[in-house]
């Protein structure tokens, strides 16, 4: 079905939220079986390319670090994907905060929910 309401009434946290609880489970879980599996991706279609890059922002707030790929500009994504996926190990990364004090050590991982507009996702 299609869904209506009016902005800013919550549409995007409604479908996402679901999606990033279970990858935080995932990486916080401290089962190795849960934490080596995959258990698949989500790709995020939407009509445009504005309406795709805010979708990804406020994703990329609730997910993971790292697990939130926008696809801005048309891209066969059976080929890119699979290079990004294939070379996309688990790694660390620092950041710095904004208050200037010493980095924070945080893990980045590999992306597992892709946005786009239907134009560039092929």
């Amino acid at each position: 079905g299609i869904l209506h309401a009016p902005t800013g009434s919550g549409k995007t946290v409604t479908f996402l939220l679901p999606i990033t609880e279970t990858l935080w489970q995932e990486v916080e879980s401290k089962e190795v079986e849960v934490r080596n599996k995959e258990n698949g991706m989500a790709l995020i279609l939407l009509p445009t390319r504005e309406l795709a890059a805010q979708v990804a922002g406020v994703a990329t707030v609730l997910a993971p670090p790292g697990m939130v790929r926008f696809v801005p500009r048309p891209m066969n994504l059976m080929n890119c994907w699979r290079d990004e996926v294939d070379a996309g190990e688990e790694f660390e990364y620092y950041e710095t905060s904004s208050n200037g004090e010493r980095p924070t050590h945080e893990k980045k991982y590999k992306p597992r929910i892709l946005v786009g507009s239907a134009k560039s996702i092929a």
